[in-house]
């Protein structure tokens, strides 16, 4: 778990961007807001009412609620500051003081926090079944290295990290189910504490529903005899019960008291029929495409997604009927047209990850076993595709970043139509600008910080100050925190096992 930790920290020195937490508190005034909208919500005491929140639709936030309950404990532990400090948020949040509020970095460093534990679980989940070796790397490459990091340290006002927390979670569940045999059908705690989970699955992402309803099955279901046992289906009801009364407190009933549903533009976008020449053409750009194609920015996802269904093991059968779910996922970026308008395919990767880190650390495993250690390398060598493309994103305002744009399939909106050649055309050619724009993060934040320390600010290049002009204490303690984030849950995991032995 260590190497997790060190593989977490080194992630989050290169991808976090200190600036942004000083410009835009890392809020982009879209769907953002939204999200924001119902975390600020909960903790002043407003929800179910919007009257005094800041959003970009009416009525009610078009954003899910699922990310706001799980970040709503920082969210209310770090707006003490914001009442300290008697700033105007605590009675009105608007688009000027949401940006450096303390009450939205509770909110970016949740969405750390649980990109952090996703990754420690799905760690200590594989180490019931592979050695430690292939299970730090399936984590690195699954996680790390395929677009993740951009949704925790660069736009962590969103679903996706909250969900793939809470597929790790499950997955975690299921991979520690395998070796001590059951959940205990008759313990209602877990029962509820599933509930819960899936409950809070559907709240995050409401495409997650069918995933919502399959895991208790997954999760509880033994054999044949299952159906005929009443505990089975008193652990599903608490299970399905306490999934029912998240979604009618959080979804119902705002709904009932707000009509207006901010997703029913979407619908008709995913209900709309199309040849079947677009469906396989669309199907070979998501897989190939220069924008955002799944050989660049998550390889390990199609060289993993085969592997459970040529396992004979019970653990591989589970997990071809939990894959079974991402059809719906991977529907939606079909029909969508586009990449979702930020980094990569994200209505369908985080979803797909927790499922297939098990698949590749057996891949990795078993490749070792066959072809030696060149086989590990080569992998590694894989992971440079889509971790360059991920640490490059955004990092140049001119080719490296998202623009409104006719995208492939006629769709307009923000997009990239080029942006994988873009990287590599850098790499090949101009190999200094784009070391240049991998350094915006860690490497001239902590020169800048060492500047202001030993009084040589000044002598600093242009290109540190267009990013760090002046030194901000706030931004400092805030980076620091979440540098710490992967330290602090490593010595919380250690200190548990301790008291376990």
């Amino acid at each position: 778990m260590k190497k997790v930790a060190c593989f977490l920290l080194v992630c989050i020195f290169f991808m976090l961007r200190p600036y942004e937490l000083q410009r835009t508190g890392m809020i982009y005034p879209t769907d953002d807001y939204g999200y924001f909208a119902h975390a600020t919500a909960l903790i002043y005491g407003q929800f179910p009412h919007y009257d005094r929140e800041s959003f970009f639709v009416p009525h009610k936030p078009m954003a899910s609620i699922g990310p706001a309950l799980m970040a709503a404990p920082f969210v209310l532990s770090f707006s003490v500051f914001d009442r300290l400090a008697g700033s105007d948020i605590t009675e009105q949040r608007t688009l000027e003081n949401i940006p450096g509020s303390w009450s939205l970095f509770g909110f970016v460093l949740a969405s750390n926090f649980y990109f952090c534990l996703g990754c420690f679980l799905l760690f200590k989940g594989l180490r019931y079944h592979v050695d430690e070796r292939y299970a730090v790397l399936a984590v690195v490459f699954m996680a790390l290295c395929q677009g993740l990091p951009v949704y925790a340290l660069h736009r962590p006002v969103l679903s996706h990290v909250y969900e793939f927390f809470l597929q790790s979670l499950l997955v975690f569940l299921l991979l520690k189910r395998h070796v001590s045999g059951s959940l205990a059908k008759k313990n209602h705690g877990m029962a509820a504490g599933v509930g819960l989970l899936v409950g809070l699955l559907y709240l995050v992402r409401f495409n997650n529903i069918l995933a919502a309803m399959v895991w208790p099955f997954v999760l509880f279901w033994n054999n044949r005899s299952d159906w005929k046992s009443r505990h089975f289906y008193a652990t599903l009801l608490t299970v399905f019960g306490v999934a029912a009364a998240l979604a009618f407190i959080f979804k119902i009933t705002p709904d009932m008291l707000y009509p207006h549903e901010g997703y029913a533009q979407a619908v008709g976008r995913l209900t709309q029929v199309y040849p079947l020449t677009f469906y396989a053409r669309r199907l070979l750009h998501i897989l190939f495409g220069i924008d955002w194609g799944l050989i660049y920015t998550a390889p390990f996802i199609i060289l993993s997604l085969p592997v459970p269904f040529v396992s004979r093991s019970a653990l591989g059968r589970r997990l071809r009927v939990c894959l079974l779910t991402v059809i719906v996922n991977l529907y939606i970026i079909i029909v969508w047209r586009t990449q979702g308008g930020y980094y990569g395919y994200r209505y369908f990767v985080f979803f797909a990850m927790p499922l297939l880190v098990y698949p590749l650390a057996t891949l990795l495993q078993r490749g070792e076993a066959r072809w030696g250690k060149r086989f590990v390398r080569i992998m590694a060598c894989l992971a440079i595709i889509p971790g360059l493309s991920m640490m490059a994103f955004e990092a140049n305002p001119s080719n490296l970043a998202l623009q409104s744009v006719d995208q492939y399939f006629g769709y307009p909106g923000a997009g990239n139509d080029t942006f994988q050649m873009e990287v590599w055309e850098m790499l090949l050619f101009t190999p200094g600008q784009l070391l240049i724009a991998l350094s915006h993060g860690g490497v001239f934040y902590w020169l800048h910080i060492m500047a202001h320390m030993f009084g040589f600010h000044a002598e600093l290049p242009n290109l540190v100050h267009v990013h760090y002009p002046a030194f901000s204490f706030p931004v400092f303690i805030k980076t620091c925190l979440l540098y710490a984030c992967p330290l602090l849950l490593y010595f919380v995991f250690r200190l548990k096992g301790k008291g376990n032995a």
